[in-house]
């Protein structure tokens, strides 16, 4: 199965999917940020065992990252679609200061008492590609903590859903 991508695309990635020895079940665009339009989400299975792959298509050749492997298909599924939850105490938030790092969002979170969390919503980012930074203030700060998204990378959704400065 594959959404949104052009049939050259998908036969490459499942080409080097296929000489992984795996079946690839699953491609889609890893990124609704145009700049990313040559990164793909894969799902590819072996004998019940599936893996989670990043596969990048901006060579000569499609090359697969950041892979999980010997997983279940309920824990790949959660690779793929996994939010990464970060504990925020119960204080005033006076600012949000995101950069986006390959599709990740991290930062920082400044409380109105001078205390500050860092979060990173990646524990297996390999490489570090900047795709942007952004400041949360105001009453933009409850906007951005309650955010649905509704495309597949959230941190892309997020940032360019609206501006976050204060007007």
């Amino acid at each position: 199965m594959y959404l949104d991508i052009k049939t050259s695309t998908y036969n490459a990635i499942v080409d080097e999917v296929n000489r992984n020895h795996y079946i690839a079940d699953f491609v889609c665009r890893a990124s609704n940020h145009p700049d990313d339009n040559y990164l793909y989400l894969v799902l590819a299975s072996n004998n019940n065992e599936y893996v989670t792959w990043l596969a990048n298509t901006s060579g000569n050749q499609v090359g697969l990252y950041e892979g999980h492997y010997g997983l279940s298909f309920k824990q790949a599924m959660e690779i793929l679609t996994r939010a990464v939850l970060v504990e925020i105490p119960d204080k005033k938030i006076v600012a949000i200061c995101v950069t986006v790092l390959s599709g990740d969002e991290t930062g920082t979170i400044h409380f109105a008492d001078g205390d500050k969390i860092q979060f990173d919503a990646s524990d297996s980012r390999v490489m570090s590609f900047y795709d942007g930074y952004y400041e949360v203030i105001g009453d933009n700060i409850e906007k951005w903590l309650n955010y649905e998204p509704s495309g597949y990378t959230f941190s892309y959704d997020r940032q360019f859903e609206s501006t976050y400065k204060e007007e």
